[in-house]
């Protein structure tokens, strides 16, 4: 019987990825530390305290964080069996959106990285193993719209069994990511060679690969032999490569090739049906991805103009 328990206890912790459990952990050091802080009892935890713990990371978190860290103490509280937060109560409903007039709920977004900005930054790098690493991973990031998951150490690292290469380009097999964690389908994105190497990702990965080469079940992208490339380099190499290009840095971020590659294949014609696939979005969350630039912004308002005049 105990065998079998403790069979149960790991079969319920894989109901999160590692880097979800890592999330879920950091939520419920928090709230320790508040009761630690203030002498009090962790459970039960009652609407009064609930509140007392949105005042307190209201000192230093914004809106949306609040909202994931009671998240992970509803989480806690629901697994030890005790009684979970009570939204319902009025109290916690006022708390929370005294927090958004306090604190404000706009939300951040990374601008996008488009083909002039990756060209003005490659042209800051050198050749050396970890810098064409760093080329092949954005430009593949960018390229096949991917999540930072995908190209860096992760579960849904991709793998350099998962990238076939073929005379067209490449085919990148996406089997893990943010919406397929079960291993239930397999995601295929296809990546077209360029003619130039500057922004070709197919040629940056068969060069990656020729000079640090890895076994079928290895990372895609190393920085050297049997070293994956991290989340800390591939991030700390993009605000640097950003910054000797001349942007702010304070504006990218690593979403911002998703969203640079969204916007990108959308000026140039793709579908929202055609995005949706490529980027594995299920919902419409897709336009949160896609900036227009002005200037197609102003020559459509032209048309419209034109269009009136002729009434």
């Amino acid at each position: 019987m105990e065998a079998l328990k403790r069979e149960a206890d790991v079969i319920i912790k894989l109901h999160y990825t590692p880097a979800s459990a890592a999330t879920r952990a950091c939520q419920l050091k928090k709230y320790m530390h508040f009761c630690e802080d203030f002498a009090l009892v962790p459970i039960p935890c009652t609407s009064d305290r609930v509140v007392l713990f949105v005042a307190f990371m209201a000192r230093t978190m914004k809106v949306s964080s609040i909202r994931d860290y009671l998240s992970g103490l509803n989480h806690y509280l629901k697994v030890v069996e005790t009684a979970p937060i009570n939204y319902a109560n009025y109290r916690v409903h006022m708390a929370l959106e005294g927090i958004k007039r306090k604190l404000g709920t706009a939300v951040k977004r990374a601008s996008p990285l488009l083909p002039q900005h990756l060209k003005a930054m490659l042209a800051m790098l050198n050749v050396s193993m970890g810098h064409v690493a760093f080329r092949a991973s954005i430009l593949t990031s960018f390229r096949g719209l991917l999540r930072k998951q995908n190209v860096t150490e992760s579960e849904a690292n991709l793998l350099r069994g998962d990238v076939t290469m073929t005379a067209w380009g490449m085919m990148l097999n996406i089997r893990h990511s943010k919406t397929i964690q079960h291993g239930d389908r397999i995601l295929r994105i296809p990546v077209a060679r360029l003619r130039e190497p500057a922004l070709c990702a197919v040629y940056w990965v068969e060069r990656h690969f020729r000079e640090v080469p890895g076994t079928p079940l290895s990372p895609a992208f190393l920085v050297a032999p049997g070293m994956p490339l991290t989340y800390a380099f591939y991030s700390g190499m993009l605000n640097y490569a950003v910054g000797r290009a001349g942007l702010d840095p304070s504006l990218y971020s690593t979403h911002s090739l998703r969203r640079g590659g969204t916007s990108y294949l959308r000026s140039v014609g793709a579908t929202i049906e055609e995005l949706k696939l490529r980027g594995d979005w299920k919902s419409d969350a897709v336009f949160l991805y896609i900036q227009q630039p002005l200037e197609q912004r102003i020559a459509f308002d032209l048309r419209v103009a034109l269009e009136l005049d002729s009434v």
